[in-house]
């Protein structure tokens, strides 16, 4: 059931014109690279329906068959009628060998070292993340992501939605921890926990706007606080220290602000 909602929620975002980025791999990576494909045939349902079928024999990749017959699946399915909706990215790793990559990405990025593909796959989900259920690596991706937003670590922060209450609650209760981490640094309006896989797409994207709109204000202020930095500095020594003020700044985004400041001048 999860497999599907998961591939669902994709095709839904793809159709959209998000693009899908997963690790690569089978399980629901896989769910999720497919549902974006299928995003892209004049019929998505009935593409996904084709999919899900011709696979039900072997479902998983422990399956020998698992290779072939999705592979014979994508081609029964014959090329999307609109292939720009289609696109979708998988990034595995040879980290974990054991785990081979799906066939319904279409554009594959294999690292070699799983840190670097970790930071970089986050890095790059600039509309957010949706976590299904996982095992240690979606642990720590969950915690990754929650560390690049706590320490705003480049100049937006990323939207999280998680999917499944009592598996983040109960089973492997990430959500009270991250609730925390979000709280201390302001960001606890950037997270979400649901069960419902059409709310998570909606979460995410209602998130995603707001996060378009925060860093609009960001590149504002930035520009404002910076055109006062050099009122400050006109020969272009700087201070022991800066007190830079704005009775409009805002108060959700002066601290990722302050940090590039920070960076420029080397001051507090």
């Amino acid at each position: 059931v999860i497999f599907t909602q998961v591939a669902e929620l994709a095709q839904h975002l793809a159709g959209a014109g998000t693009m899908v980025l997963t690790g690569g791999g089978p399980g629901l990576m896989e769910a999720a690279n497919l549902g974006a494909y299928t995003a892209g045939f004049d019929d998505p349902s009935a593409a996904l329906r084709s999919v899900l079928g011709d696979c039900a024999g072997a479902p998983g990749y422990e399956h020998p068959e698992w290779l072939p017959t999705a592979f014979a699946a994508r081609r029964a399915l014959g090329a999307p009628q609109r292939p720009q909706l289609s696109r979708n990215v998988g990034i595995p790793t040879w980290f974990y060998g054991h785990e081979p990559p799906n066939v319904f990405a279409t554009h594959v990025a294999k690292y070699f070292e799983n840190s670097v593909r970790e930071d970089g796959l986050l890095a790059l989900a600039q509309g957010g993340l949706i976590i299904a259920p996982g095992n240690a690596g979606t642990v720590q991706e969950i915690f990754q992501d929650a560390c690049q937003n706590y320490y705003a670590t480049f100049t937006y922060r990323s939207p999280m939605v998680l999917l499944g209450r009592r598996y983040w609650t109960e089973d492997l209760p990430a959500w009270p921890l991250l609730q925390r981490l979000a709280a201390r640094k302001g960001f606890d309006d950037m997270i979400l926990l649901t069960d419902d896989p059409g709310r998570a797409t909606e979460l995410a994207q209602t998130l995603d706007a707001i996060n378009r709109e925060r860093r609009t204000v960001e590149a504002g202020m930035r520009e404002q606080a910076e055109a006062m930095l050099e009122m400050l500095m006109p020969e272009g020594d700087a201070p022991a220290a800066l007190a830079i003020y704005g009775p409009e700044f805002h108060e959700g985004v002066v601290g990722i602000v302050a940090a590039r400041l920070k960076d420029r001048v080397h001051r507090p």
